[in-house]
């Protein structure tokens, strides 16, 4: 017969097998998915500059990578759109948790975001989001119009809509 992996030479002894003890209760496969679909989807929102489509598919901690998504304006020159994709049709609706469309709504009103069923691209829609139902793709969206400031600068400071930049009348 073939030999055993090494791993299960440990088993029933009561001795660690090597590399547990820096791996603790949970795996690192685990801790880097984990890290991956908050950091790495709300990473890949925040550095958004153009209207793109994020797909939330396998996200099991959409609330946390909303927060961080949106908790603070996203730095942009100009009013972008956000189409998070959270359900499908048959063929892909397992991919989704029924409760994820209510955990992004969620997620969005404690940023401060509020619905708004006839928003747009434009510096009056920020700060809001609408759902849609795109029945030729057959998905399930949350449209998001983040706030944005203009080429990163903080919160409040040069938001598009308001300020005295040329855009406002003010003098360039």
């Amino acid at each position: 017969p073939p030999p055993l992996p090494a791993s299960f030479a440990y088993v029933g002894t009561g001795l660690p097998r090597p590399g547990a003890a820096e791996e603790g209760p949970v795996s690192a496969r685990a801790r880097r998915c984990a890290m991956e679909a908050r950091g790495g989807v709300a990473a890949r929102i925040r550095a958004l500059d153009e209207s793109e489509v994020v797909d939330l598919a396998g996200v099991s901690n959409a609330h946390d990578v909303i927060l961080s998504a949106f908790g603070s304006p996203l730095a942009s020159e100009h009013a972008i759109r956000i189409s998070l994709v959270v359900g499908a049709g048959k063929g892909t609706r397992s991919r989704y948790s029924d409760a994820l469309p209510r955990e992004v709504v969620t997620a969005l009103q404690a940023c401060g975001y509020s619905e708004d069923r006839s928003a747009s691209v434009g510096p009056d829609s920020q700060g809001v989001y609408k759902m849609q139902h795109d029945t030729n793709k057959n998905e399930k969206l949350i449209l998001v119009f983040p706030r944005v400031s203009l080429d990163g600068a903080p919160a409040g400071i040069g938001a598009v809509g308001g300020g005295a930049g040329p855009a406002a009348g003010g003098a360039a």
